[in-house]
């Protein structure tokens, strides 16, 4: 099964040191994953690769910063469907995974920051939707995704060396298409 995404968004952001800002993001997801049923259509297992892109620009007033990140692993979880009508073609459906990524961080900030950085990223994914099965082989869903991954790195801002933990977390609908083979 592959799934494609591409979405972006913008917020408020809270920063300790430079207080309240706004924040843009861009992200590009891809997942391929392999389904191997356990019982019946109802309950399967997931195993696969995925890899995230995002872009990240936060303002705060003056000061811009802004992070490329690239996350690339292995995914393992499972997950369910269930029928909604007797014909299969609508159903509803929830995965949990978790990954284990390498992901790499490239920071620029107005304030001469400049860092390249690489580290393990654990992180979890869980989605509930709806699915209508356009063939037996497309789909297209709509579904409520909570993603969350950590990352911890070294970086050198003016000759400092400190070791930084960060959470990344998107949440919120999608919708998108998927194919089976």
């Amino acid at each position: 099964m592959a799934t494609f995404l591409y979405g972006t968004g913008d917020g408020r952001v809270l920063d300790n040191g430079s207080g309240l800002g706004t924040t843009d993001v861009t992200r590009t997801d891809f997942e391929l994953l392999g389904r191997y049923t356990l019982h019946g259509s109802k309950f399967y297992l997931l195993a696969g690769f995925r890899y995230i892109d995002f872009e990240l620009e936060s303002k705060f007033g003056s000061y811009r910063e802004t992070s490329k990140v690239d996350v690339k692993g292995a995914e393992l979880g499972f997950g369910f469907s269930q029928e909604i009508t007797k014909d299969g073609r609508h159903q509803a459906f929830g995965n949990l995974l978790g990954l284990l990524a390498i992901s790499s961080l490239d920071y620029k900030d107005t304030a001469g920051g400049n860092e390249s950085t690489s580290g393990f990223t654990p992180g979890v994914d869980v989605n509930v939707g709806y699915q209508f099965w356009i063939t037996p082989s497309i789909n297209v869903n709509a579904r409520y995704r909570v993603f969350v991954y950590s990352y911890e790195n070294e970086a050198t801002f003016a000759g400092v060396t400190s070791t930084f933990r960060d959470i990344a977390l998107f949440h919120g609908p999608e919708f998108g298409a998927s194919f089976s083979f």
